[in-house]
């Protein structure tokens, strides 16, 4: 194998655990969480103590992601998740999602409030100016 070619493939495949945190939504506590219950685990990993390298395939991810939403969206009545530049951030009430998008409004480009409620399906936005099934950016207003 070419060492170019194996630089191609990790570049486009493997991540780190900040950026499988982004993806799946998680703060660190859950995050170590999920790996030490083994719902995900490293695609590499070597060494030991602070020198220790875990890189996590994309794909692993990003299906752990898609298990967990729909996990949440089994369990909870209602799910909030705050879409910030892109990354997903849920949140488990009306007030947090509210305050996280109100401070991230000031620092980022794009900011909105994702809505499910379980009981009937409904999908929808949650804005400045409350709900709606179009989405307002909060950074706009």
């Amino acid at each position: 194998m070419q060492k170019d070619k194996i630089k191609k493939y990790i570049d486009a495949n493997l991540i780190t655990k900040q950026e499988a945190m982004r993806i799946t939504g998680q703060n660190i506590k859950g995050f170590d969480q999920t790996i030490a219950s083994g719902n995900l685990k490293p695609f590499y990993d070597h060494g030991e103590g602070r020198s220790r390298v875990r890189l996590y395939h994309r794909d692993d991810v990003e299906a752990y992601a898609r298990q967990a939403e729909k996990r949440r969206r089994e369990t909870y009545k209602e799910i909030w998740t705050v879409v910030i530049d892109g990354h997903k951030r849920p949140v488990y009430s009306e007030d947090e999602a509210r305050k996280m998008a109100e401070e991230a409004a000031d620092k980022s480009s794009e900011v909105y409030i994702e809505y499910y409620r379980a009981e009937d399906g409904q999908e929808a936005f949650l804005n400045p100016n409350g709900y709606g099934f179009e989405p307002v950016n909060w950074a706009d207003s």
